[in-house]
């Protein structure tokens, strides 16, 4: 049986593409914490050298830089580490991160694909927090005398200025009436002053109080609570009327209260 020639044309259905497999079915990471892999590999052969540089955005990183598959290693998978990125901010728990999947490539069909990004699950490891720390073992002012003072600072950075308001009672008054943390110096202390009113009251040894108010445009540090600090205040009046005096006015000496303290 003698059939013509027929001319058939083929399509082919094979598309230049990587092919992403995470681990697990999805890809987690935390801050400070484990690691993550994908895989990566081509969909279909090459002919020449196809270049993979995996590029995380400001949450995740992605290592090594650049997988290269070959016409003998297309379809071998090369594992992609994610970690995260460990910043000093109290983010929402938990953010998304990404990472870009770009290709160079001699062969037109695998140059400058158009691959979605991985997208990675980031666990926060920071919580915003105003530390306040007494400068030795114990608080204490002396009408007309000695001077104590806090050391404040803030255990994550914020994004936007923080600004602790700062007021007395009637035993003891601030030396300003307010402290400011920046995105800039928000992990340097910054010292508090406090000193008694020397009033002309016979009330022996009593108790001043410092209170805060936080306002921030972070939402983590507006209307932060921190907790009012007591001060032992020596009075310096006596039943009899007289008035001791108490020095210049200068920090109490070590002599006076114990150094140990309040931290970083």
């Amino acid at each position: 049986l003698l059939v013509d020639n027929t001319e058939v044309s083929v399509e082919d259905n094979d598309e230049a593409a990587l092919v992403v497999t995470p681990t697990d079915g999805g890809t987690s990471v935390t801050e400070g914490g484990g690691t993550d892999t994908v895989d990566v590999a081509l969909a279909t052969p090459t002919d020449a050298d196809v270049h993979v540089f995996p590029e995380g955005d400001a949450e995740v990183n992605g290592n090594p830089t650049m997988l290269t598959f070959t016409s003998d290693t297309w379809n071998t998978p090369q594992a992609v580490t994610i970690s995260a990125v460990d910043d000093p901010i109290d983010e929402t728990d938990p953010v998304l991160g990404y990472v870009a999947l770009t290709t160079t490539s001699a062969n037109n069909e695998f140059d400058n694909l158009n691959t979605p990004d991985v997208e990675v699950v980031v666990h926060d490891n920071d919580t915003a927090h105003i530390r306040v720390d007494q400068s030795g073992l114990d608080s204490v002012v002396k009408e007309g005398g000695f001077t104590d003072h806090l050391r404040l600072r803030l255990n994550t950075q914020p994004t936007g200025n923080v600004r602790i308001s700062v007021l007395g009672d009637s035993q003891i008054r601030p030396k300003v009436d307010h402290i400011t943390f920046t995105p800039a110096n928000w992990n340097i202390r910054q010292a508090l002053y406090v000193a008694a009113i020397d009033d002309a009251k016979v009330e022996g040894r009593h108790v001043g109080r410092i209170r805060f108010t936080v306002t921030s445009p972070d939402p983590n540090y507006n209307a932060y609570h921190i907790t009012a600090r007591a001060f032992s205040v020596i009075d310096n009046d006596s039943a009899s009327g007289s008035h001791q005096g108490g020095g210049s006015g200068g920090n109490k000496s070590a002599g006076n209260k114990g150094t140990g303290g309040g931290g970083s």
